[in-house]
């Protein structure tokens, strides 16, 4: 693996856990959470792409990804409604 560019790191399991508890579940956390709050408030994010920034581009195309994983692993009745 180094040989191809990647970095080693030998870790003891709880050390690896508790890393990777932020560096992937707190993200996707926080991910999922923009895309439940953009869905309660019925924000139109395609409307809002016209006057993003290059950082709010990146957040949103994650948030999509993240969004779009959460729901179709989530049982249908227990997804958050989307307000009328």
């Amino acid at each position: 693996m180094e040989a191809g560019g990647a970095r080693v790191e030998v870790l003891n399991p709880e050390e690896h856990d508790e890393i990777m508890a932020v560096v992937q579940a707190l993200t996707h956390f926080a991910y999922i959470g923009i895309g439940a709050t953009l869905q309660a408030l019925d924000f139109d994010v395609e409307k809002s792409r016209k006057f993003m920034s290059p950082v709010y581009e990146i957040m949103i195309d994650f948030v999509a990804a993240s969004w779009t994983k959460a729901l179709s692993s989530t049982p249908p009745s227990s997804r958050i409604p989307r307000p009328r």
